[in-house]
């Protein structure tokens, strides 16, 4: 299972490790940078996405990842020159950034060996394309809309959606939206949007605390150690997918540590968190909806305050049906509290016990006397 950071509710402290280590190096190659109005764009407008201490600056992040917040990603070495003269190689993103944030009016990068290759988003999926010119390089800054400005402004109702991304091995992942408006952002139509049924948010500080190290599996396969919160932040920034090393150890947001052996553990933990998360944003005020899917054989129904609850619980609109005949039945059951409990797993993926105030209530979405069970 993979999994994607998604929107700027995370909070990201640092993505660079400047005082640890600088990969700029002299360039010595006959190879010559061309000067380039298209790299000084590009460099210019990444820039708005970091603060000036290299952190990143989350309102020009929506997604958390360089490829659907910027446009593209560089493949690296590069190799670029400042308008002094001074080529450097850039070996890796943290490079790239490092020069990029120390640039001023007077002393900047406007030049570029060609051809360089790029990762970006086409068609559905993650592409490698190769920059052979500058007049592909200005194609690319217009077709990514790179140049223009962000004007979105989404609230930050949870209403999750998500869409379904190709990777470069022909793999899919999913990528989840706080919302339809945050989608239409970053490119995506409604007609992209896809169940988010095995989609987890990785906002997972809303849910507990990592506790180091722990390891991580990148895009590319490799293994990363993951020793800070700055370390973590940074690799998920660069990688559209990851996968945990289990186990790992966690503190939760009751200060209980945790230990974390596998995916379904994992998947159960932030299931529970987010739909809480998600409750407790949801208005109290109508209009009741009604839902009807099947568990293990049974058509069952589902009567919602308003359509908040029922999105949390992983339901959309076209699980919708009139309330009616449920709402009847209600109306027909005696006030005797004789309390019976049944579990159901929901379409989010989480597993539940409802408390009915009586046998009747139960029957009246769809639950017979075999499905009772203890009421804890």
């Amino acid at each position: 299972m993979n999994y994607k950071n998604k929107f700027l509710f995370l909070a990201i402290i640092l993505i660079i490790f400047f005082s640890c280590k600088n990969d700029i190096s002299i360039l010595e190659t006959t190879e010559t940078p061309t000067e380039s109005d298209a790299i000084k764009i590009a460099l210019t407008v990444l820039k708005t996405h970091f603060n000036t201490d290299g952190s990143l600056n989350n309102e020009e992040n929506l997604v958390g990842n360089i490829i659907f917040d910027f446009g593209f990603e560089f493949i690296y070495p590069n190799t670029l020159s400042y308008n002094n003269g001074t080529e450097v190689v850039i070996e890796n993103f943290q490079s790239l950034v490092t020069v990029m944030v120390a640039m001023t009016d007077s002393l900047f990068v406007n030049g570029i060996t060609f051809p360089f290759n790029i990762k970006t988003f086409v068609n559905g999926g993650i592409q490698i394309k190769t920059i052979n010119d500058e007049s592909e390089f200005i194609q690319l800054l217009e077709n990514r809309r790179i140049t223009e400005n962000n004007d979105c402004v989404c609230t930050e109702i949870f209403n999750p959606v998500c869409v379904e991304i190709q990777d470069l091995n022909g793999g899919n992942f999913t990528l989840e939206f706080p919302n339809i408006c945050y989608a239409i952002c970053e490119g995506f139509t409604e007609k992209a949007v896809v169940s988010c049924n095995s989609a987890i948010n990785t906002n997972f500080a809303l849910c507990f605390e990592f506790i180091y190290p722990f390891s991580i599996i990148d895009t590319d396969s490799n293994t990363i150690v993951i020793n800070t919160t700055s370390d973590f932040e940074n690799a998920v920034f660069l990688n559209y997918t990851f996968d945990f090393i289990y186990p790992f150890n966690i503190d939760t947001n009751n200060n209980q540590e945790e230990t974390i052996t596998s995916i379904e553990a994992l998947e159960n933990l932030l299931r529970n968190c987010f739909s809480a998360n998600c409750l407790d944003n949801c208005p109290t005020s109508g209009p009741a909806v009604c839902t009807e899917f099947e568990n293990n054989g049974q058509i069952l129904t589902f009567v919602y305050q308003n359509t908040c609850f029922a999105t949390c619980d992983g339901f959309t609109e076209v699980d919708y049906i009139d309330c009616a005949n449920t709402i009847d039945c209600f109306d027909n059951c005696s006030n005797d509290y004789y309390p019976v409990c049944v579990e159901v797993t929901l379409p989010n993926g989480l597993t539940v016990i409802y408390q009915y105030y009586n046998a009747c209530y139960a029957a009246c979405e769809g639950f017979i006397s075999q499905n009772f069970i203890n009421c804890i």
